[in-house]
């Protein structure tokens, strides 16, 4: 049982704050509860994602109670279009904070990446789903522990795909999928230039060319 860290309320202030960190404290408690029903679940997370999006919860508050695995784990038991979508909105909101939200982002950067890259292949056939992913990657696209683990999970390919769908549209969309795919190409190991390339197959031939000294006889 995850444990509430109880802050002082010794001004208005801290009596706020306590009062916040109880507040996800239940939106957290439920969000990671399996035997709570499903539409409580989802509820949970629509409320998190609005609290994350007004600044309801700080950094430090993220911090101690950290949202994300029992996220992901929703996101893992019921892989529906509308549960996707809350947790890609909690997941897009929380990209906007603080080093400490940067610190658990690239903590969970596979498991993260493997749900980004779900929904990004849903997306090329499901609008809603595909919204919600390009916003949540874009978002993340300065995390380069998660743009990393994406391109590891192979989506390449299907980001390109939904750029060239999209490069007509001129929305915000075309231009996710179009900054997306720019930052998962940096994250590609570069290749040697052909000059390169060259010179390492001179070197190599030289080598192999060099004729080894004949033993000495009277070295036997």
């Amino acid at each position: 049982m995850r444990k509430w860290v109880k802050l002082h309320a010794s001004s208005p202030q801290g009596q706020q704050e306590e009062e916040d960190d109880g507040a996800l404290y239940e939106l957290i408690s439920t969000l990671g509860d399996d035997a709570a029903a499903l539409p409580s679940r989802q509820r949970a997370a629509h409320t998190l994602a609005s609290g994350l999006a007004n600044k309801t919860f700080s950094g430090a508050q993220i911090g101690r109670q950290d949202p994300l695995t029992p996220l992901l784990q929703l996101a893992q038991v019921d892989g529906s279009s509308l549960t996707t979508q809350l947790v890609l909105s909690c997941f897009t909101n929380l990209a906007t904070g603080d080093e400490t939200r940067a610190a658990l982002l690239a903590r969970d950067a596979s498991p993260l990446a493997e749900l980004l890259s779900r929904a990004l292949d849903e997306g090329q056939a499901d609008p809603a789903i595909r919204g919600y992913a390009l916003t949540a990657t874009f978002n993340l696209c300065t995390e380069t522990d998660v743009m990393g683990a994406l391109h590891q999970a192979g989506a390449l390919p299907t980001v390109r795909a939904l750029a060239d769908q999209l490069a007509l549209a001129g929305s915000a969309e075309a231009r996710h999928a179009a900054e997306v795919m720019r930052q998962l190409k940096r994250c590609a190991p570069k290749r040697p230039s052909s000059a390169s390339r060259v010179k390492e197959g001179l070197q190599r031939a030289a080598s192999f060319g060099r004729t080894p000294r004949t033993p000495r006889a009277d070295g036997y």
